[in-house]
């Protein structure tokens, strides 16, 4: 998994971990628990060997901002049942060599049905724009995976869930 989606994998899941705690703290047998909802932002900046995917001499320096709203849903008992993540990103990749900048955002919606072990992801998880020719690569579209890195589920084009987040971004970085 590229270093990209480890951060966003990790900020999720620890808000994910973070609703659930309070989900059991909250649980009350009488009535339904209202849902519960935190917003959070992170500034970003890393670097990305691309030596390490492909056949390249540069570093990817990466910059943007990833943004979330997490809802924790809960059934009558109390018991967290859904957790739904919106989270939007905008960053700028730049070739440290050439100074070729390549435009990459997402705007996605993910539920993790708790009940069902599910994991839902809808949205433009990843659009990747060069300046010089438009689009050079996406992730948008429907993903159903019905347990950790099983696809049930998939509609629309997704080259960064198959091909590597990184190797697309360096090789798009690397074209003149």
């Amino acid at each position: 998994m590229n270093i990209q989606l480890r951060r966003w994998s990790a900020s999720i899941g620890a808000a994910v971990a973070t609703a659930s705690a309070a989900a059991l703290l909250l649980a009350s047998g009488a009535s339904a628990t209202p849902p519960t909802k935190e917003s959070f932002a992170e500034p970003y900046a890393f670097s990305v060997n691309c030596a390490d995917v492909g056949d390249f001499d540069f570093e990817n320096l990466v910059a943007g901002e990833f943004k979330a709203v997490v809802t924790t849903i809960y059934d009558v008992n109390g018991t967290a049942v859904k957790v739904k993540v919106f989270s939007s990103y905008k960053e700028t990749n730049t070739n440290s060599v050439s100074q070729k900048t390549l435009r990459v955002s997402g705007v996605s919606t993910e539920i993790f049905d708790l009940v069902l072990g599910t994991r839902t992801v809808v949205g433009k998880v990843v659009l990747a724009t060069d300046p010089s020719v438009g689009v050079a690569f996406q992730d948008t579209g429907r993903v159903v995976f019905d347990r950790p890195g099983h696809v049930a589920f998939l509609a629309g084009p997704h080259e960064a869930l198959f091909a590597g987040l990184d190797q697309l971004v360096c090789g798009a970085l690397a074209t003149a």
